[in-house]
């Protein structure tokens, strides 16, 4: 079954008893007794069993860009460190 609204573009196959409710797009397969949602189409559901899809948390996505900034401070912090043990061993104490 292809449902109202659905689009499909190119060569596709659907198995028997499938049901497809968005688009399918060229050498798509749909294997039989399944059901297919989204763009581009998904299973969803095979032989009568909700298949797991990966869902993503929105609100813990990784900040690469915050990522690269704590390792960046922290390379500065040593090396601070490494300017302030320079400093005792070669400069002259000023008293």
């Amino acid at each position: 079954m292809i449902s109202a609204g659905a689009i499909v573009l190119g060569a596709i196959e659907i198995g028997e008893n499938s049901k497809n409710r968005r688009r399918l797009s060229g050498r798509q397969v749909v294997p039989a007794n399944c059901t297919v949602v989204g763009v581009p189409g998904r299973i969803v559901k095979q032989e009568g069993v909700k298949i797991k899809q990966l869902l993503l948390d929105h609100s813990n996505l990784p900040d690469p860009l915050a990522e690269r900034l704590e390792k960046l401070s922290h390379e500065i912090d040593l090396i601070e460190e490494h300017m302030e043990c320079w400093k005792k061993e070669h400069l002259p104490n000023k008293q």
